[in-house]
């Protein structure tokens, strides 16, 4: 019976070794980062048009982007309307459900200006594409 408590002890006092060896050695360690943030990664990307873009144009823009993206904000009209979409079609639709029936009515056919588009995407890919296609854009 002795001996069995002198086991729990033995073992309780081990951990206690090994808990104070943890707790001495440091928990951090340099990393160091291959990955260059400038060139790669997600960035915010806006498309500026001065005179507007149609609405039908620019999803068709987005339709041929092979990438992934995510649409953040349109400016339509001079008024920013918040969307939440990785389909330009939804964005679209998004901004016909904001305004009232007499702007879905005018604009169903024709489609409407967009003068500014913000939109997430990585970096490498929307520049080549943008690049390709001649496209005004900045990097926010």
């Amino acid at each position: 019976m002795v001996i069995n408590i002198m086991k729990k002890y033995l073992f309780l006092l081990c951990l206690l070794v090994i808990y104070l060896i943890l707790m001495l050695t440091p928990k951090t360690t340099d990393v160091i980062s291959y990955q260059d943030i400038k060139k790669e990664g997600v960035v915010t990307v806006m498309i500026y048009y001065e005179n507007g873009i149609n609405s039908k144009d620019l999803k068709t823009l987005f339709d041929d982007y092979e990438g992934e993206y995510y649409v953040l904000k349109l400016q339509v009209n001079k008024e920013d309307i918040m969307v939440s979409c990785s389909d330009f079609k939804n964005c679209i639709d998004e901004v016909y459900s904001f305004n009232n029936n007499e702007f879905e009515t005018n604009y169903i056919t024709t489609g409407f200006k967009i003068n500014r588009v913000y939109f997430i995407s990585y970096r490498d890919e929307i520049e080549k594409y943008l690049n390709s296609n001649q496209i005004v854009y900045k990097i926010l």
